[in-house]
């Protein structure tokens, strides 16, 4: 589990999308591979002062070092239990791409294959209670992202 102090006053937004690898539908599968993506963008001075890793600056984006954020997609559906433990979570941590010292973020990109049930539905969800300070206290500062990934055969 992931420390929601460290994401309450972090986290500066993201997004999640999905794709089915190519898939012979003539044959019998079970399974489906399936690629999710991930962009997220954090407080780029959260990396050193909490994460205890690099900050995002160029030389370790160029060797890979800054792997940045925390958290997890959740799998919430009715679907999950066909799962088993497999995919559950996945992680959310992105390894960073580009940044700002001037507006204090880093953004980062992350993807993975993943196995799921073919037929079904399964719905993710990264949330937490609190953007960085953007908006006026007035607002909402509740956040959440899902995704909905159909390996149903078309």
């Amino acid at each position: 589990m992931f420390n929601t102090h460290s994401i309450n006053f972090y986290f500066s937004g993201g997004s999640v999308s999905w794709n089915i690898r190519e898939v012979d539908y003539n044959a019998i599968n079970t399974t489906v591979g399936v690629r999710i993506s991930q962009r997220h963008s954090w407080r780029r001075s959260a990396a050193m002062g909490f994460w205890k890793v690099p900050e995002c600056d160029i030389d370790t984006i160029h060797n890979g070092s800054a792997v940045i954020g925390e958290g997890f997609l959740n799998c919430i559906s009715d679907e999950c239990p066909r799962l088993g433990s497999s995919y559950l979570t996945i992680p959310t941590r992105v390894s960073c791409t580009d940044f700002s010292v001037e507006y204090d973020y880093a953004s980062g990109e992350a993807s993975r294959m993943i196995q799921l049930p073919v037929g079904y539905q399964f719905t993710y969800s990264f949330s937490s209670c609190c953007w960085i300070s953007l908006l006026p206290t007035s607002h909402s500062p509740s956040w959440k992202l899902n995704v909905t990934i159909t390996t149903n055969r078309r």
